[in-house]
């Protein structure tokens, strides 16, 4: 009887506890990668022999990879916060430049820009009863 080989998808690696860095550093290339038959994807299908995968588990470059990515949720909410501190920093940082434009240009700008809305160059809808017959 033939032995079966076995391949995990990235998906499963994934639920292994495997990070995208740990994949690249410590697998690299997909040992089989083409189309999934089963459904129309833009992305390849990148298979990797379970084997090699414990294999590569059982290392300490793995144990190392896998603690340092297996940070707390209170150390992961606090570098999210740190971003966002960041961010935010960087947005009131920036200037923000308003122009002052004489007032038939912002009614002609402002007309524009709802006729644009509204589908085209015909113009503003007429408000439901707006031009009715007494």
């Amino acid at each position: 009887m033939t032995e079966r080989l076995t391949f995990l998808t990235f998906g499963g690696l994934r639920r292994r506890g495997w990070t995208d860095a740990m994949v690249r550093d410590l697998l690299g290339q997909p040992d089989v990668q083409g189309r999934d038959p089963r459904r129309w994807s833009v992305a390849p299908v990148r298979l990797y022999l379970l084997a090699r995968v414990e294999a590569v588990e059982g290392t300490p470059e793995f144990a190392a990879c896998s603690a340092a990515a297996g940070r707390s949720p209170s150390a992961a909410r606090a570098a999210a916060e740190r971003r966002r501190r960041a961010v935010l920093a960087a947005i009131r940082a920036e200037p923000i430049r308003v122009p002052l434009l004489p007032r038939a240009e912002l009614e002609r700008r402002a007309v524009r820009h709802r006729r644009l809305l509204d589908g085209g160059p015909g113009g503003v809808p007429a408000p439901p009863g707006a031009g009715a017959a007494p």
